[in-house]
């Protein structure tokens, strides 16, 4: 029995040995930061970053540095104390920078002249703690805009999720110094709104360009519909196109329904315009800012506003068509349409919707052709 308790209390004392070293182990100081990247700016000289420090204490910069990840990776370190809750501004080194950049900045350097596709990290004691943009990828998260993150995913994280973030105009400047977004993230899944101002005040037709929009309105009704992206409405005939035209929604392109080539989602699209056609109480259609009026094949291009929720804006959150040719100038609390529709279509694919996802139930999967 002597022997038995003895060694119990041997094995007891090894168990608590190793107790001990685990959780000595779990006390050592693992890789973590407090600081993040909440903005960049990405436009020429006039390029800025905002770092955030996120946590309740005041914390040393020493520790940290930007990375910047081109083929020959290029530092810049950081140096002094950033309050709890506080910003950094980081701005290019350019007797060319905005005054109002040049004032809000912390840090100027040489280093910031970025291109807004690769990935910066951010750095403590040469570990990553927070990220913006796919290392090893160069598509265009931030070319020629401002980049910031939205309110509810203020975190650091080593995986950059684009859907994080709001894309604004890259000559936009309230939201540098500060992590106060202009847009919700529920706004944005709203949809832009039709701005009364706008809609009273802008001429449909540019007024210095006769093929160009004025961003104005008009109210319409339709002749005959067609597909998911395309519906011939009866216009007024002061616009100069006859009494009805062809209209090709902006910034959208969904799949066709023609009956030589029907292609897979093309069906679903087609149903979901015509029938919030068809039970609208209002119709409008809005030009796009300084855009070409009409499109190659003599279609008007335009916003098309049913109820006064943005159809092109409704396809592409739906899943039922991703975000399509071109810019344009057109904005809506301080973001253009078009960011609009790309954080639209960023939702759509994050679950899955329709095309970026889903099974047509009008097409035969087998065959690869739409179902008779």
């Amino acid at each position: 029995m002597k022997k038995i308790i003895k060694t119990l209390a041997v094995v007891l004392c090894l168990f608590e040995l190793s107790s001990c070293n685990d959780s000595e182990k779990k006390k050592e100081p693992q890789p973590q930061g407090n600081l993040m990247i909440t903005e960049f700016i990405q436009n020429g000289f006039n390029s800025a970053l905002e770092l955030y420090n996120y946590s309740e204490k005041e914390i040393d910069l020493g520790s940290y540095r930007l990375k910047l990840a081109f083929e020959d990776p290029q530092y810049i370190n950081l140096s002094g104390k950033l309050g709890a809750k506080q910003t950094y501004i980081i701005a290019y080194n350019s007797d060319y920078v905005n005054e109002e950049i040049k004032n809000k900045a912390n840090l100027l350097t040489d280093n910031l002249f970025y291109s807004g596709k690769l990935q910066i990290i951010v750095e403590n004691n040469n570990k990553a703690v927070d990220v913006l943009g796919v290392e090893g990828s160069q598509y265009e998260y931030c070319k020629d805009r401002g980049i910031v993150r939205k309110q509810n995913y203020l975190r650091p994280t080593t995986n950059f999720d684009e859907y994080e973030w709001i894309r604004y105009p890259k000559t936009t400047l309230t939201n540098l110094g500060n992590v106060n977004n202009t847009v919700t993230e529920e706004e944005l899944l709203e949809g832009p709104k039709i701005d009364i101002s706008v809609a009273e005040t802008s001429p449909y037709i540019s007024e210095t360009n006769s093929t160009l929009g004025g961003g104005g309105f008009v109210t319409v009704t339709v002749r005959s519909y067609g597909d998911g992206d395309t519906t011939t409405f009866n216009i007024p005939t002061y616009l100069g196109f006859g009494s009805y035209s062809s209209v090709r929604y902006q910034n959208v392109d969904t799949r066709e329904t023609m009956s030589n080539m029907t292609q897979e989602w093309g069906v679903p699209a087609k149903n979901y315009t015509n029938e919030r056609l068809r039970n609208a109480k209002r119709i409008q259609l809005q030009s796009v800012l300084n855009a070409p009026l009409q499109e190659t094949f003599e279609r008007m291009l335009a916003w098309v506003w049913i109820d006064g929720t943005l159809q092109n804006f409704m396809l592409v959150k739906e899943g039922y068509s991703d975000v399509a040719f071109g810019e344009n100038e057109s904005i809506y609390k301080g973001i253009y349409y078009y960011d609009w529709l790309y954080h639209a279509k960023l939702y759509a694919k994050r679950n899955k919707l329709k095309i970026h996802g889903e099974k047509d139930p009008y097409w035969d999967y087998t065959t690869n052709t739409p179902k008779s």
